[in-house]
């Protein structure tokens, strides 16, 4: 456990420290999502594990000091369910189809980081290329749920607690226009719940567990909110 810890906070440093420009957010323009007819095609990246993130602890005296004071914890959140994440794709399903739109839910998952990077001087370009779901599942839209973190954080100092742990999630929703292989839409994921109370409870810590359940909920309302009618 410690070591997978200690894996996971050293491979997080080395992400963090390259990272590219950030997308802008992009609003969803009601609007002409209720004129166009395109075909849209829903597809989510594989929902990640719930874990526990201790941003801050960066040397490995910090990692290690850090990793066994939250020991039990972590262990607490890797159990936590993610079927309620995996199943927005669904949820938006459901929702296009009330309003009636040409749609395609793909089965399987996405790995964005695996599809080839393209560069383009147009505004809000994406930077890989989705063309290839053109071809396999004739759209001409691409919606896509990309949750890259899930679980809770807690931020340090060294090796000292700078806050109590609170639910999280990290991640991206947006529509890709397939023709230009620009962003209609782009809502940036990075949102946070504190518990309700106290959050030291052992072994079941309900304050934390309310909060992430609380998240999820406050993710789908998010993401279904562009969409209603």
């Amino acid at each position: 456990m410690l070591f997978r810890a200690l894996a996971l906070l050293i491979l997080s440093v080395n992400l963090f420290g390259c990272v590219s420009q950030p997308q802008a957010p992009i609003k969803f323009d009601s609007s002409t999502f209720e004129k166009e007819e395109k075909r849209i095609g829903i597809v989510m990246s594989a929902v990640p594990q719930p874990n526990l993130s201790l941003p801050g602890a960066e040397c490995l005296l910090c990692i290690a000091v850090a990793s066994a004071a939250n020991s039990g914890l972590s262990s607490y959140v890797e159990t936590l369910s993610n079927k309620e994440v995996a199943e927005l794709k669904q949820v938006l399903a459901d929702r296009l189809k009330e309003q009636s739109k040409d749609f395609v839910l793909i089965n399987g998952s996405i790995n964005v980081s695996e599809l080839p990077k393209v560069k383009s001087e147009l505004p809000n370009a994406a930077k890989r290329n989705f063309s290839k779901f053109a071809q396999q599942h004739k759209v001409e839209q691409l919606l896509v749920v990309d949750i890259q973190r899930l679980g809770a954080i807690r931020s340090y100092a060294s090796y000292i607690p700078t806050s109590d742990p609170m639910a999280h999630i990290v991640g991206e929703a947006y529509i890709v226009d397939i023709k230009t292989n620009t962003y209609a839409w782009f809502m940036p994921i990075d949102i946070k719940k504190s518990s309700e109370g106290m959050w030291q409870e052992p072994p079941e810590y309900p304050g934390l567990t309310n909060a992430y359940y609380q998240l999820i909920d406050n993710l789908r309302d998010s993401l279904i909110a562009p969409f209603s009618s």
